[in-house]
């Protein structure tokens, strides 16, 4: 598990968005899951509410991280949007689509919600659950394989639409294709996985279990690492729409403090078997 791909980077400045990835190490899973086949969509989500009226995080402060464009030059800049969550998400959307602007507090509760009414455990994943399944097994760079994306191949990043939309953001390792989406699409929109799991490298960033620590790898357990006991920000994986390659290895590590949403934020959920 992790990655060194940090020594490979000569300026120092850049390097260090990817220590966090080091040192790889051994990780033994031994307690079974399912896995989402998909991130939890807008109907799915919706679902939820309906059924316990909750209300977001997005919705109680009255805003979420948007991203917006300057006319006429395609600068793009994020911006907190009033109004934004995950009903009014700030582009054109339907129910098949992964739901954003979703908080881990909200994540977690969607998961307890989920528990009380099926026939296992949820849970959001652990990092070690989630890049043993993105990675299918440790053996790829990417959800798809160790080459370069090629269209279903691969997932939904910053490519050639994206790019059109936001010409001044100029990704150096933009995707050469043209998926037809700016911002979020449709689960099973590109191929799975070979463990069969959609959408494990972009559309959206996904939410992990763990509390974040930078050097965690360093300490971490062999057996079933869950993120160390205490900590502030928790743990994101899998990029969305809007990154580009270098960030999208599985390998890569983002956090955010539990209480973030924005328009690239969702997740998706493992299940375990119900202890009684």
């Amino acid at each position: 598990m992790g990655s060194d791909f940090y020594k490979s980077i000569t300026n120092p400045d850049d390097a260090k968005w990817f220590a966090n990835e080091a040192p790889v190490h051994q990780v033994r899973l031994t307690k079974g899951f399912w896995m989402g086949e998909t991130e939890i969509t807008v109907a799915q989500f919706r679902s939820f509410i309906e059924a316990t009226q909750y209300v977001t995080t997005a919705e109680i402060i009255g805003k979420s991280l948007g991203m917006y464009e300057e006319l006429p030059t395609g600068k793009g800049h994020w911006a907190l949007g009033n109004g934004l969550s995950w009903r009014q998400p700030g582009f054109n959307f339907d129910e098949s689509q992964p739901v954003v602007h979703v908080s881990w507090l909200d994540a977690c509760v969607f998961c307890e919600w989920m528990s009380l009414h099926g026939d296992k455990t949820y849970s959001l994943p652990t990092e070690a659950q989630w890049e043993y399944a993105a990675s299918f097994g440790g053996l790829y760079r990417y959800s798809w394989g160790n080459d370069l994306p090629n269209g279903k191949q691969g997932g939904n990043i910053a490519d050639e639409r994206f790019a059109a939309r936001f010409p001044a953001w100029n990704y150096p390792t933009l995707a050469r294709y043209d998926d037809g989406f700016v911002f979020v699409s449709p689960v099973r929109s590109y191929d799975p996985n070979k463990f069969g799991l959609y959408d494990m490298t972009g559309n959206v960033w996904e939410w992990m279990h763990d509390y974040y620590s930078e050097t965690y790898y360093s300490i971490s357990p062999v057996n079933d690492p869950a993120g160390p006991p205490e900590g502030t920000n928790r743990s994101l994986r899998g990029g969305g729409f809007d990154w580009e390659l270098s960030f999208l290895r599985v390998a890569k590590r983002r956090n955010l403090a539990p209480d973030s949403t924005a328009i690239n934020l969702g997740f998706r959920i493992i299940g375990t078997e119900k202890k009684f």
